[in-house]
C-alpha cells in the first residue's frame, strides 16, 4: 500500500524556501546602519580611487610628453656644445624622475587604493547588496547614524 502526500502539503513544503522578498526584508537597525556606513565608505573610497587614477594618468601623460621632447631634441643636440648637452641631460633626468614617480609612487598607490576599494565593495556586496530593507527603519537610521571616521590613508 502506497502512502501519498496531499498535493497541497507538498506544494507548501516546496515553496517554503522561496519566500517572497517582502518576508525577507532586513529590519535590524544595526544591520541597516552597517550597510549605510559601508555605502559612505564606498563613496569615499571611490573618490580616492578616482583621484589616484587621475594622478597616475597625469604622470603617465607627463612621461609621454617628455619622451616626445627627448625624441625631438636628440637629433638637434650639438654634442660639441656643453650647454646643449647639459640641457639635454636635464631633460632626460626630468623624464627619469617622472618615470620613477609614475612606477614607484603613483602606480603602487593606485594598486593599494584599488585593492581597498575592491575589498570594501566585496564586503558591501556580501552584507548589503540586493537585500531589501525596511525603508522606514532605514530612514530613521540614516537620520541619527554617525559612522566611524574614514581615515585618509
Amino acid at each position: 500500500m502506497r502512502r501519498r502526500f496531499p498535493v497541497g502539503l507538498l506544494s507548501v513544503i516546496l515553496c517554503a524556501g522561496a519566500l517572497p522578498a517582502q518576508a525577507q526584508v532586513t529590519a535590524s537597525a544595526e544591520a541597516i546602519g552597517q550597510c549605510v556606513c559601508d555605502e559612505q565608505r564606498l563613496s569615499k573610497l571611490h573618490g580616492d580611487l578616482d583621484a589616484a587614477q587621475q594622478q597616475f594618468d597625469s604622470e603617465k601623460e607627463r612621461v609621454a610628453a617628455l619622451d616626445g621632447e627627448i625624441e625631438q631634441a636628440r637629433p638637434n643636440v650639438n654634442v660639441n656644445d656643453p650647454e646643449q648637452v647639459d640641457a639635454f641631460r636635464r631633460l632626460v633626468n626630468s623624464r627619469e624622475q617622472a618615470y620613477a614617480t609614475l612606477y614607484h609612487v603613483d602606480q603602487p598607490h593606485l594598486a593599494e587604493v584599488t585593492l581597498r576599494y575592491n575589498q570594501a565593495t566585496d564586503r558591501y556586496n556580501g552584507r548589503c547588496a540586493g537585500r531589501p530593507v525596511d525603508s522606514q527603519i532605514q530612514a530613521e537610521v540614516r537620520a541619527r547614524l554617525v559612522c566611524p571616521v574614514i581615515s585618509a590613508d
